[in-house]
């Protein structure tokens, strides 16, 4: 979907089957942009017809991480880094995918990958931040039942969710050992309202309020008070789905910038006959490639069913501030075009400054790193 092809799309990870796979997905990217006004005011058809095509939950499908990387790719070179589809897959379902009980996974499974079940991560709250163990959003047990209060902030896809994956303590415990995780479907014991954002703008980030939602004890996510343990197993593929991601929408940035700058005339040259600018681009090529490399050694390492706990800060780091970079400085190449929202990258561009900070920002991941490493 770029307007110009550079030496980091030269990849040999993908099968013929996968980049088949990749060819169908990006149709539908296609059919999602010509439907784009209507389904910003109704999403659901987007969701819907997803499932239909086979592209919700790939992981539930039996699919393999590949088609999960080609997905998010995708979704992010499209420039609608806004779409939450990579979010569902990525961030939520591998909780329920991977810890719920055999009755709630049963009972989600189907609705998940047709589209009628759209999940969110709830964990942040307004206080704690991304202080997993300072949550104050508790829950106290009845019998076989559990009820959960409390409010969660900057829950991506929390406007669109019709499910929640939640992080609660229960009643007089603190720190970390006395948190547990929870499937709560949509109800009328829950609020939710809308936060304004100037990156990942259309993701329906989104302030729950839960009010003594009730549910029963299958809807625990993993066992009783090892819901931190379980939060920080599933971080490494969190941070480093953000990284590919990020890794996407810096090459799309950066091949749609040459495709301008050699179509852009001033004072009777294209941009791209210009040293200064030639330089720039150049350089952003070199560093673009060494990172793609880095990052497909790490996508073969998990296909090969290797493990990147130890390398997801660190890619996570690297790839979020690269796309920051590029994005600042290819900015300029556009001059006050760059400016505009009808640019092709406005998205891109205001996304770059969000993705250092999702899930977990650039001094985490240096925190992170220098305490792994014992630096």
């Amino acid at each position: 979907m770029s307007d110009i092809k550079l030496p980091f799309y030269r990849r040999s990870i993908f099968s013929t089957e996968q980049l088949s796979f990749k060819k169908d997905f990006q149709k539908y990217i296609v059919w999602v942009k010509d439907n784009e006004g209507e389904l910003k005011k109704y999403p659901e058809p987007v969701w819907l017809e997803a499932g239909k095509r086979g592209f919700i939950s790939p992981a539930g499908r039996g699919l393999s991480p590949l088609h999960s990387i080609i997905i998010a790719e995708e979704i992010f070179r499209a420039g609608i880094p806004d779409f939450g589809l990579f979010l569902h897959n990525e961030i939520a379902s591998p909780y329920i995918m991977g810890e719920g009980a055999e009755k709630i996974r049963e009972a989600l499974l189907k609705k998940m990958v047709e589209g009628r079940m759209r999940l969110a991560l709830a964990l942040t709250e307004p206080e704690a931040g991304s202080d997993l163990a300072a949550i104050k959003t508790s829950y106290k047990t009845s019998g076989d039942r559990f009820e959960i209060e409390g409010t969660k902030t900057f829950v991506s896809n929390g406007m669109i969710a019709q499910g929640f994956i939640v992080a609660a303590r229960q009643e007089g415990t603190s720190g970390p050992h006395g948190v547990s995780l929870f499937f709560i479907p949509m109800g009328d014991r829950i609020e939710r309202r809308p936060l304004k954002v100037s990156g990942l703008g259309g993701l329906g980030l989104a302030r729950i309020t839960f009010k003594k939602a009730d549910v029963d004890a299958s809807h625990m996510i993993g066992k009783q008070g090892q819901g931190f343990r379980t939060i920080i197993k599933h971080l490494a593929w969190e941070r480093f789905i953000v990284a590919v991601t990020a890794m996407a929408g810096a090459e799309t940035i950066l091949a749609k910038t040459v495709a301008y700058a050699k179509g852009r005339h001033t004072f009777g040259k294209a941009l791209s006959e210009r040293q200064s600018i030639r330089f720039k681009l150049a350089g952003a090529v070199a560093k673009t490639c060494a990172y793609r490399a880095y990052i497909d050694s790490l996508i073969q390492k998990v296909v090969d069913g290797g493990s990147i706990d130890e390398e997801a800060e660190i890619v996570k780091l690297a790839a979020t501030t690269h796309q920051l970079e590029i994005a600042s400085e290819l900015k300029q190449v556009w001059g006050g075009e760059g400016m505009m929202d009808d640019n092709p990258l406005a998205l891109l561009f205001r996304n770059a400054e969000a993705q250092v900070i999702y899930t977990g920002s650039s001094e985490m991941m240096k925190t992170a790193i220098a305490k792994k490493w014992d630096i």
